[in-house]
């Protein structure tokens, strides 16, 4: 599974990086959300995951994913955010996050949550495929 990390602070590359040895998972780090929608739009990936800081990036969380969604529409968001986000939760799954999580949450929970939006992606391509044959 190819996953893009979009990441304006090292601690979520840190927090997944004994992940990234293992063959399922293609683990591609960028630190800026601009970078992170040239890559997508060059790229094929399965999930995205966001973690985007409050001053040090173009966009905030729901325009990232909204430009995101405006590339390729089907592909899964998901948002870590810090608790002092001021964007809510409850927004960002509004506007089409497959998951908002915690910086808090555990390494193996934000995996579970990839391999969950991974297996989405590919049920949400295959019936799309299905659609148009």
């Amino acid at each position: 599974m190819r996953v893009l990390i979009v990441n304006s602070k090292p601690n979520l590359a840190a927090k997944l990086s004994p992940y990234s040895h293992l063959p399922e998972y293609e683990f591609f780090f960028i630190s800026s959300d601009f970078e992170g929608l040239e890559f997508i739009q060059k790229r094929n990936i399965d999930v995205v995951v966001s973690n985007l800081g409050e001053s040090d990036t173009t966009y905030d969380d729901i325009e990232f994913m909204l430009n995101i969604k405006e590339i390729q529409p089907e592909l899964p968001v998901i948002v870590v955010q810090s608790d002092k986000s001021i964007v809510k939760p409850e927004n960002l799954v509004e506007a089409g996050a497959y998951a908002c999580l915690s910086e808090s949450t555990s390494a193996q929970e934000i995996i579970k949550y990839i391999n969950m939006a991974g297996q989405h992606q590919t049920i949400a391509t295959h019936h799309i495929l299905n659609i148009t044959n």
